[in-house]
């Protein structure tokens, strides 16, 4: 009797185990490479800009980085708002102090030193956006060709750095007749890939950009020309772009089969 029972006793323990493993063997986690996820990505990009009709007379290539925001529902749409710096070095209207310098292109501070004042480009712009994620070229349901469009407001100026203390010719109230401080608002295209990985770090967007912008000068006047700014400006930026994803997903949900 007492060896029967232990017999019973086993053979349960068996039975047990052989379901526990099955099960376990059953269970499987949804994820990024079998469902669409909700998510949230943070998004750091970079650059490099193209600037075309007006915008090209003022500056040459210059840098974009930026901060997107934004949501991705279970359908693959998007929907976010971001933030993009404007910066370089290449400001091909560069004759606007032409007046005050002297024959050999200098401007004569008041300690009787000659400064040469470095033209920089300068800007920003805010902006919401809406897309998809297409399953287009897709590796995994999170992945695939995106198509974005969105608008905002720009703005851009040209920066002068210069001796402050020794050209008060610049300074304060008389910088701002020289900086073609302008702004407006834009509509804006994206096309590119985003790459979601099954590792949290492994995520990145590439593509191509493409700003309008219907803006127009802020000063009174410009000091260089005496003359008051006037006219509409079409500013058009072709930016190339590349961006590191942070996702945020939903929690992810368990499955269950049993073969």
């Amino acid at each position: 009797m007492r060896n029967t029972l232990l017999h019973s006793t086993w053979l349960v323990f068996l039975f047990s185990a052989t379901l526990g493993a099955s099960v376990a063997k059953g269970q499987n986690r949804v994820g990024v490479a079998d469902s669409i996820l909700l998510a949230g990505l943070v998004q750091l990009e970079y650059g490099a800009v193209l600037p075309l009709a007006d915008l090209s007379d003022r500056f040459g290539i210059h840098n974009d980085i930026g901060l997107q925001i934004s949501i991705k529902n279970r359908k693959n749409l998007v929907l976010g708002a971001g933030m993009q710096f404007y910066f370089g070095t290449a400001v091909r209207e560069d004759s606007i102090l032409k007046p005050l310098e002297n024959d050999a292109g200098f401007i004569i501070g008041t300690d009787g030193f000659q400064y040469v004042p470095n033209l920089n480009m300068r800007g920003w712009s805010l902006s919401v956006h809406a897309g998809k994620v297409t399953s287009w070229a897709a590796v995994n349901p999170n992945s695939g060709i995106i198509l974005l469009g969105g608008a905002g407001f720009i703005q851009h100026r040209i920066d002068l750095s210069f001796e402050k203390e020794f050209l008060p010719q610049l300074g304060g109230a008389y910088e701002k007749g020289y900086d073609r401080l302008t702004n407006g608002l834009f509509v804006r295209q994206y096309i590119g890939y985003l790459y979601s990985g099954s590792e949290r770090f492994l995520n990145i967007r590439a593509g191509l950009e493409f700003t309008e912008s219907l803006t127009a000068s802020r000063r009174d006047v410009n000091l260089d020309t005496g003359q008051i700014p006037s006219g509409n400006r079409l500013d058009i930026q072709a930016a190339l772009k590349v961006a590191w994803v942070l996702p945020i997903y939903e929690n992810p949900k368990l499955q269950y089969y049993y073969n």
